[in-house]
């Protein structure tokens, strides 16, 4: 039903993935278990190389991090980035098919 992945740490020392920055990128403190709305940090288009855009509705699962922070859960309401300690789980589509059809079983 879905597919994890894990988001990346940026280097602070590098100023150009943070200044001005409009894209949220969550972080465990982020995690409030329930809908995400905004982040405490931004980053720019420039991290998109490597970090993946989220959309909307991804769950996010907290998997290490503060004795507070691990397990926390949350559902992006906005696009977003994760760093390293977040799980985003990825929704995979799914076909259901009808293989039978009970009245042709009964014949």
């Amino acid at each position: 039903m879905f597919n994890v992945v894990s988001g990346s740490t940026l280097l602070r020392s590098n100023t150009s993935y943070y200044e001005n920055g409009n894209i949220p990128w969550m972080k465990t403190t982020d995690l409030n278990n329930s809908l995400i709305n905004d982040t405490s940090e931004k980053v720019t288009d420039i991290v998109l190389n490597n970090l993946k855009l989220l959309s909307k509705d991804t769950v996010l699962i907290a998997m290490y991090g503060g004795f507070n922070q691990i397990g926390r859960t949350g559902i992006l309401n906005i696009k977003a980035t994760t760093n390293q300690a977040i799980s985003p789980l990825i929704k995979k589509v799914i076909i259901i098919l009808s293989f039978c059809n009970p009245i042709s079983i009964l014949m």
